[in-house]
């Protein structure tokens, strides 16, 4: 098996689909405020060994992307008419391998272990609920993407309860994506200014992928959101307003870097980068001193998007403006997802 050097978080397939020729991207860098109008594909959205050395992984992910890109193109064309089942559930894989094979998530990954790498002493952890030393810190150092990745083939089952739909883009207004394309967002949590971090299974989940600068796959959760305007799985946005607001979305999702069609301009894509804050990484873990025995709670993990987006194509269902909240960090779950944990506990 040959070894690719450069392994791309991002894939080729993925990007081609924002490119007029196949070969070249628009691409806004945030360190520098760099807009670049025709970026090669083949040179963004990469890392050297990633995936490690080895090649296994980085083998695996080019065998998936093969069917994933298959996938994209019946959407792009047909929208949800000639997906059969299978499909479906390699959708699935491709939203949450996207969403946890990203330098960013690598990064984070990186920085959690460093840090808990400093309070394991040399001889490891072990008691009833743990068994981890350095060594198996310093295998997942090497490939730190490969606890998110298989943590994500083991989730799908957490979307099959989720609805979807395509936002058809009308507008002479392109979507964007960046190097962080899958994008967790909850309307609910937002309008009720219920901020704790949200995942996949929150109650009021919605997943938003753009897949070419006209359309932008969605997953939401139906028992909370009604779609408007809705007809035969898809949503016509016809403003430069509401294809700016979900642009934004992708903008407070990204890392350090947008990608775009050729066609957007320099001004409107400037514009969009003004709402990101640059990424620190230390806020990936927060310390908070517990009194009762002078230890310390450590929290993992970035804040999910807090900022208010306006989707007027999805109205909150009445009992949801009103239902009770957890005070936890766990949130309010899905009633599938808590059948599911509950039928797991019985067997």
């Amino acid at each position: 098996m040959s070894t690719v050097k450069n392994q791309h978080y991002v894939p080729k397939f993925y990007l081609r689909n924002f490119s007029n020729n196949n070969k070249n991207i628009g691409m806004f860098r945030y360190k520098d405020k760099s807009y670049i109008p025709n970026a090669s594909i083949k040179s963004v959205a990469y890392s050297k060994f990633l995936y490690g050395e080895d090649g296994e992984l980085e083998h695996l992910l080019s065998k998936f992307e093969s069917q994933w890109a298959e996938i994209m193109r019946k959407i792009i064309k047909l929208n949800f008419e000639s997906l059969i089942e299978l499909d479906i559930l390699k959708l699935y894989d491709f939203i949450l391998i996207s969403k946890s094979r990203t330098k960013k998530v690598a990064d984070e990954t990186n920085f959690v272990l460093n840090y808990l790498k400093e309070l394991i002493p040399e001889e490891g952890i072990h008691n009833s609920s743990c068994n981890m030393d350095r060594v198996d810190f310093e295998e997942s150092m090497k490939i730190p993407n490969l606890i998110p990745i298989t943590a994500s083939l083991e989730n799908n089952k957490y979307m099959f309860d989720l609805d979807a739909i395509i936002l058809e883009n009308k507008t002479n207004y392109d979507f964007i994506t960046s190097d962080s394309p899958v994008i967790f967002y909850n309307q609910l949590y937002i309008w009720r200014n219920y901020k704790i971090n949200y995942g996949l299974v929150a109650s009021g989940l919605q997943i938003f992928i753009p897949l070419s600068p006209k359309k932008v796959l969605c997953f939401y959760d139906s028992e909370v959101y009604k779609c408007l305007n809705e007809s035969n799985g898809v949503i016509n946005l016809i403003s430069k307003k509401q294809i700016t607001e979900i642009n934004k979305l992708t903008v407070y999702n990204s890392y350090d870097q947008l990608f775009f069609s050729c066609n957007s301009k320099e001004n409107y894509i400037s514009e969009l980068a003004r709402y990101k804050t640059l990424e620190n990484l230390e806020e990936v873990v927060t310390n908070y001193k517990n009194n009762k025995d002078n230890g310390e709670l450590i929290k993992i993990g970035k804040d999910s998007i807090h900022e208010k987006i306006k989707l007027d194509f999805f109205q909150i269902n009445n009992k949801y403006k009103t239902i009770k909240l957890p005070n936890n960090c766990g949130g309010l779950r899905r009633t599938y997802v808590k059948a599911l944990e509950f039928y797991k506990k019985t067997i």
